[in-house]
Protein backbone atom coordinates (compact mmCIF):
# COMPACT_ATOMS: atom_id res chain seq x y z
CA UNK A 1 0.00 0.00 0.00
CA UNK A 2 1.46 3.39 -0.68
CA UNK A 3 -0.80 4.85 2.22
CA UNK A 4 -1.43 3.94 5.95
CA UNK A 5 -4.25 4.58 7.70
CA UNK A 6 -4.50 7.48 10.28
CA UNK A 7 -6.04 6.80 13.17
CA UNK A 8 -8.31 9.20 15.55
CA UNK A 9 -7.18 10.43 19.40
CA UNK A 10 -8.76 9.21 22.18
CA UNK A 11 -11.00 11.69 23.66
CA UNK A 12 -10.13 14.49 26.09
CA UNK A 13 -11.97 17.29 26.71
CA UNK A 14 -8.70 19.72 25.98
CA UNK A 15 -9.04 18.48 22.69
CA UNK A 16 -12.59 18.16 21.54
CA UNK A 17 -13.47 20.65 18.69
CA UNK A 18 -15.60 23.52 19.25
CA UNK A 19 -16.05 24.69 15.53
CA UNK A 20 -14.88 24.11 12.09
CA UNK A 21 -15.59 20.15 12.30
CA UNK A 22 -17.71 17.86 11.52
CA UNK A 23 -19.15 14.25 13.24
CA UNK A 24 -19.39 10.73 11.60
CA UNK A 25 -21.18 8.12 13.37
CA UNK A 26 -18.10 5.40 14.25
CA UNK A 27 -20.37 1.97 12.78
CA UNK A 28 -18.99 -1.36 13.83
CA UNK A 29 -17.17 -2.73 10.90
CA UNK A 30 -13.84 -3.15 10.05
CA UNK A 31 -11.54 0.32 8.59
CA UNK A 32 -10.21 -1.09 4.91
CA UNK A 33 -8.10 1.68 2.56
CA UNK A 34 -9.13 1.32 -1.26
CA UNK A 35 -5.78 1.54 -4.04
CA UNK A 36 -6.00 0.22 -7.08
CA UNK A 37 -9.42 -1.25 -7.15
CA UNK A 38 -8.28 -3.26 -4.29
CA UNK A 39 -9.17 -3.70 -0.54
CA UNK A 40 -6.94 -3.43 2.32
CA UNK A 41 -7.30 -3.87 6.06
CA UNK A 42 -5.29 -2.04 8.63
CA UNK A 43 -2.89 -4.98 8.72
CA UNK A 44 -2.23 -4.15 5.02
CA UNK A 45 -3.64 -7.34 4.06
CA UNK A 46 -6.20 -7.76 1.12
CA UNK A 47 -9.62 -8.64 1.70
CA UNK A 48 -10.81 -8.17 -1.52
CA UNK A 49 -12.15 -11.39 -1.69
CA UNK A 50 -13.89 -11.50 0.96
CA UNK A 51 -16.44 -8.70 -0.13
CA UNK A 52 -16.32 -9.52 -3.88
CA UNK A 53 -19.60 -7.50 -4.34
CA UNK A 54 -17.48 -4.03 -3.23
CA UNK A 55 -15.79 -2.79 -6.49
CA UNK A 56 -14.44 0.18 -5.68
CA UNK A 57 -13.02 2.85 -7.86
CA UNK A 58 -9.35 2.37 -9.98
CA UNK A 59 -8.38 6.12 -9.80
CA UNK A 60 -9.05 6.72 -6.62
CA UNK A 61 -7.37 6.20 -3.05
CA UNK A 62 -10.47 5.62 -0.97
CA UNK A 63 -10.26 4.86 3.04
CA UNK A 64 -13.73 4.32 5.02
CA UNK A 65 -15.25 1.11 6.78
CA UNK A 66 -16.52 -1.81 5.77
CA UNK A 67 -20.10 -2.77 7.46
CA UNK A 68 -22.90 -5.14 6.75
CA UNK A 69 -26.28 -3.83 8.09
CA UNK A 70 -29.00 -5.58 9.17
CA UNK A 71 -32.29 -4.24 10.00
CA UNK A 72 -30.66 -0.63 9.67
CA UNK A 73 -27.84 -1.61 12.12
CA UNK A 74 -24.29 -2.56 11.76
CA UNK A 75 -23.20 -6.00 12.73
CA UNK A 76 -20.12 -6.99 13.83
CA UNK A 77 -20.49 -10.35 13.76
CA UNK A 78 -21.19 -10.54 9.83
CA UNK A 79 -17.85 -8.46 9.42
CA UNK A 80 -15.71 -11.57 11.49
CA UNK A 81 -17.47 -14.13 9.64
CA UNK A 82 -16.27 -12.91 6.70
CA UNK A 83 -12.90 -11.82 7.38
CA UNK A 84 -11.79 -15.39 9.03
CA UNK A 85 -11.97 -17.04 5.50
CA UNK A 86 -10.06 -16.58 2.77
CA UNK A 87 -13.01 -15.78 0.12
CA UNK A 88 -16.33 -15.54 0.10
CA UNK A 89 -18.88 -16.48 -2.90
CA UNK A 90 -21.08 -14.47 -4.67
CA UNK A 91 -23.81 -15.74 -2.93
CA UNK A 92 -22.90 -14.66 0.15
CA UNK A 93 -22.41 -11.08 -0.89
CA UNK A 94 -26.14 -11.06 -1.81
CA UNK A 95 -26.89 -12.68 0.91
CA UNK A 96 -25.42 -10.24 3.39
CA UNK A 97 -23.67 -7.60 1.41
CA UNK A 98 -21.32 -5.08 2.76
CA UNK A 99 -21.14 -1.95 2.39
CA UNK A 100 -18.05 0.28 1.68
CA UNK A 101 -18.71 3.91 4.24
CA UNK A 102 -16.51 6.38 2.38
CA UNK A 103 -15.09 9.15 4.61
CA UNK A 104 -11.75 10.03 3.14
CA UNK A 105 -10.31 10.41 -0.09
CA UNK A 106 -6.36 10.28 0.04
CA UNK A 107 -5.82 10.21 -4.15
CA UNK A 108 -7.70 11.03 -7.34
CA UNK A 109 -6.56 10.38 -10.63
CA UNK A 110 -2.71 10.25 -9.68
CA UNK A 111 -2.73 13.08 -7.38
CA UNK A 112 -1.74 13.42 -3.94
CA UNK A 113 -4.23 14.58 -1.43
CA UNK A 114 -3.19 13.96 2.19
CA UNK A 115 -1.78 17.29 2.39
CA UNK A 116 -5.17 19.06 1.65
CA UNK A 117 -7.32 20.05 4.49
CA UNK A 118 -10.44 17.39 4.61
CA UNK A 119 -12.94 20.37 3.77
CA UNK A 120 -11.50 20.16 0.15
CA UNK A 121 -10.95 16.66 0.32
CA UNK A 122 -14.61 16.30 1.00
CA UNK A 123 -15.42 18.30 -2.23
CA UNK A 124 -13.52 16.10 -4.28
CA UNK A 125 -14.98 12.90 -2.62
CA UNK A 126 -18.64 14.86 -3.35
CA UNK A 127 -17.79 14.75 -6.81
CA UNK A 128 -17.19 11.42 -7.50
CA UNK A 129 -19.47 8.47 -8.53
CA UNK A 130 -18.64 5.70 -6.18
CA UNK A 131 -20.28 2.30 -7.71
CA UNK A 132 -22.01 -0.20 -6.42
CA UNK A 133 -22.00 -0.77 -3.08
CA UNK A 134 -19.67 2.55 -1.70
CA UNK A 135 -21.57 5.14 0.12
CA UNK A 136 -20.34 8.37 1.53
CA UNK A 137 -20.41 8.38 5.14
CA UNK A 138 -22.90 11.42 6.69
CA UNK A 139 -21.31 14.44 8.53
CA UNK A 140 -23.07 16.41 10.91
CA UNK A 141 -22.06 20.01 12.05
CA UNK A 142 -20.25 19.78 15.09
CA UNK A 143 -23.09 22.51 16.96
CA UNK A 144 -25.07 18.90 16.93
CA UNK A 145 -22.35 16.80 18.61
CA UNK A 146 -25.20 16.23 21.26
CA UNK A 147 -28.11 15.43 19.13
CA UNK A 148 -25.94 13.12 17.00
CA UNK A 149 -24.77 11.84 20.14
CA UNK A 150 -28.42 10.49 21.41
CA UNK A 151 -29.34 9.16 18.65
CA UNK A 152 -26.02 7.18 17.47
CA UNK A 153 -26.46 5.51 21.33
CA UNK A 154 -29.92 4.57 20.42
CA UNK A 155 -28.85 2.68 17.33
CA UNK A 156 -25.87 1.02 19.58
CA UNK A 157 -23.39 2.33 17.35
CA UNK A 158 -19.93 2.16 18.50
CA UNK A 159 -19.17 6.05 18.91
CA UNK A 160 -18.34 9.15 17.12
CA UNK A 161 -15.30 10.85 15.17
CA UNK A 162 -14.93 14.34 15.44
CA UNK A 163 -12.74 15.79 12.75
CA UNK A 164 -11.11 18.83 11.72
CA UNK A 165 -12.24 20.61 8.60
CA UNK A 166 -8.87 22.63 8.63
CA UNK A 167 -6.54 19.62 8.87
CA UNK A 168 -4.62 17.31 6.40
CA UNK A 169 -4.86 13.31 6.46
CA UNK A 170 -1.75 12.36 8.51
CA UNK A 171 -1.41 8.50 8.17
CA UNK A 172 0.07 6.62 11.58
CA UNK A 173 4.05 5.62 10.74
CA UNK A 174 4.38 1.97 10.61
CA UNK A 175 5.04 0.16 14.18
CA UNK A 176 3.47 3.80 15.39
CA UNK A 177 0.39 4.61 17.34
CA UNK A 178 1.20 7.90 17.18
CA UNK A 179 -2.31 10.02 16.80
CA UNK A 180 -2.60 13.97 16.28
CA UNK A 181 -5.27 15.47 17.91
CA UNK A 182 -6.73 16.09 13.88
CA UNK A 183 -9.53 12.99 14.81
CA UNK A 184 -11.11 12.53 18.43
CA UNK A 185 -12.29 9.14 19.07
CA UNK A 186 -16.15 9.34 21.51
CA UNK A 187 -16.77 5.91 22.30
CA UNK A 188 -20.21 4.47 23.79
CA UNK A 189 -18.44 1.14 24.59
CA UNK A 190 -15.05 0.07 26.04
CA UNK A 191 -13.50 -3.32 24.22
CA UNK A 192 -11.36 -5.54 26.14
CA UNK A 193 -9.65 -8.80 26.39
CA UNK A 194 -10.17 -11.09 29.32
CA UNK A 195 -8.99 -14.69 29.70
CA UNK A 196 -11.69 -17.48 29.82
CA UNK A 197 -11.84 -18.93 33.03
CA UNK A 198 -14.60 -21.81 31.85
CA UNK A 199 -17.73 -22.32 29.48
CA UNK A 200 -21.04 -23.36 30.74
CA UNK A 201 -24.08 -24.24 28.65
CA UNK A 202 -27.60 -22.94 30.18
CA UNK A 203 -30.69 -24.88 30.39
CA UNK A 204 -32.16 -23.00 27.08
CA UNK A 205 -29.07 -24.60 25.09
CA UNK A 206 -27.39 -21.16 25.36
CA UNK A 207 -23.78 -20.83 25.79
CA UNK A 208 -21.85 -18.65 28.04
CA UNK A 209 -18.67 -17.98 28.62
CA UNK A 210 -17.03 -16.99 32.03
CA UNK A 211 -14.96 -14.64 32.85
CA UNK A 212 -13.02 -12.60 35.72
CA UNK A 213 -12.73 -9.10 36.72
CA UNK A 214 -11.60 -7.66 39.38
CA UNK A 215 -12.09 -11.04 41.13
CA UNK A 216 -15.63 -11.12 40.49
CA UNK A 217 -16.66 -13.78 37.64
CA UNK A 218 -19.36 -12.73 35.02
CA UNK A 219 -20.95 -14.60 32.41
CA UNK A 220 -21.22 -13.03 28.62
CA UNK A 221 -23.25 -14.93 26.12
CA UNK A 222 -21.80 -16.39 23.29
CA UNK A 223 -24.12 -17.22 19.96
CA UNK A 224 -21.73 -17.65 17.11
CA UNK A 225 -21.60 -21.57 16.69
CA UNK A 226 -17.77 -20.96 14.98
CA UNK A 227 -16.12 -19.25 18.27
CA UNK A 228 -18.53 -22.17 20.45
CA UNK A 229 -16.60 -24.68 18.85
CA UNK A 230 -13.23 -23.16 18.78
CA UNK A 231 -13.70 -22.71 22.41
CA UNK A 232 -14.57 -26.51 22.87
CA UNK A 233 -11.46 -27.61 20.67
CA UNK A 234 -9.54 -25.88 23.29
CA UNK A 235 -8.54 -23.64 20.08
CA UNK A 236 -9.89 -20.31 22.18
CA UNK A 237 -8.79 -19.08 25.45
CA UNK A 238 -9.13 -15.29 25.33
CA UNK A 239 -12.29 -13.64 24.48
CA UNK A 240 -12.93 -10.08 23.41
CA UNK A 241 -15.83 -8.75 25.55
CA UNK A 242 -17.11 -5.05 24.10
CA UNK A 243 -19.23 -3.10 27.20
CA UNK A 244 -21.02 0.00 28.22
CA UNK A 245 -19.70 0.32 31.54
CA UNK A 246 -17.76 -1.61 34.14
CA UNK A 247 -19.34 -0.63 37.82
CA UNK A 248 -17.67 -0.10 41.07
CA UNK A 249 -17.00 -4.37 41.60
CA UNK A 250 -15.94 -4.79 38.50
CA UNK A 251 -19.68 -5.73 36.93
CA UNK A 252 -19.59 -4.98 32.90
CA UNK A 253 -22.79 -3.97 31.58
CA UNK A 254 -24.34 -4.98 28.58
CA UNK A 255 -20.83 -7.54 27.94
CA UNK A 256 -21.04 -9.27 24.61
CA UNK A 257 -18.53 -11.17 22.59
CA UNK A 258 -16.84 -9.76 19.73
CA UNK A 259 -13.82 -12.26 18.90
CA UNK A 260 -12.26 -15.84 20.26
CA UNK A 261 -8.70 -15.98 20.63
CA UNK A 262 -5.93 -18.86 21.24
CA UNK A 263 -3.53 -16.18 22.59
CA UNK A 264 -3.96 -13.28 24.54
CA UNK A 265 -4.60 -10.55 21.74
CA UNK A 266 -2.35 -7.34 22.60
CA UNK A 267 -3.15 -4.58 20.47
CA UNK A 268 -6.94 -4.70 20.81
CA UNK A 269 -8.90 -1.63 20.54
CA UNK A 270 -5.87 0.24 18.96
CA UNK A 271 -8.40 1.04 15.71
CA UNK A 272 -9.95 4.08 14.63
Amino acid sequence: MKYGFQLAHEYEPSIVPTRDAVIEVKYDGTMALCENGRLYNRRGVDISDRFPEITPPMDSVLVGEICIFMAGLSDFNLILRRTASRSVNSLLGKATPATFLVFDILEHEGRDLTSLPLRARLRILDGLNLGDRLKRVQHYPIEDLELVAAKARDLNEEGLILKRLDRPYVAAKKGSDKRPDHWVKLKFWETRAFEIERNELTPNRGFNLIIRNRGREQEVVCNDVGMQQRVLRGEARWVVVRYLEEGDEGALRQPHVRDVYANEPKDWGNGR
